[in-house]
């Protein structure tokens, strides 16, 4: 019974010190520069573009989105302030 507390208390040491190396690591900072194009709807048509975004994997999320028209004119814009959450919040909310 000893064996198996012991080895037990190991793995999730083991485990924590794994989560809080991730969780406590500096992120690196990507900046790259994306080119992005979007196809007119059909005339009679809208389209919505929506994105997300999340500062660190804890950090303050935001998702926003654009309604134009068949001609690309500018019908509706919008933004959400999710607020401090994780990276992934933005992205399942799309």
């Amino acid at each position: 019974m000893g064996y198996y507390i012991c080895s037990l208390f190991m793995v999730v040491v083991t485990k924590s010190k794994e989560a809080w190396d991730i969780y406590s690591r500096k992120q690196s900072k990507l900046k790259h520069e994306v080119l992005i194009a979007s196809k007119k709807p059909e005339h009679s048509y809208v389209k919505l573009n929506v994105d997300g975004s999340a500062k660190g994997q804890l950090g303050t999320a935001t998702a926003g989105g654009i309604i134009r028209d068949g001609h690309s004119n500018w019908i509706l814009g919008f933004t959400y302030k999710i607020g401090i959450s994780f990276f992934l919040t933005c992205f399942i909310l799309e």
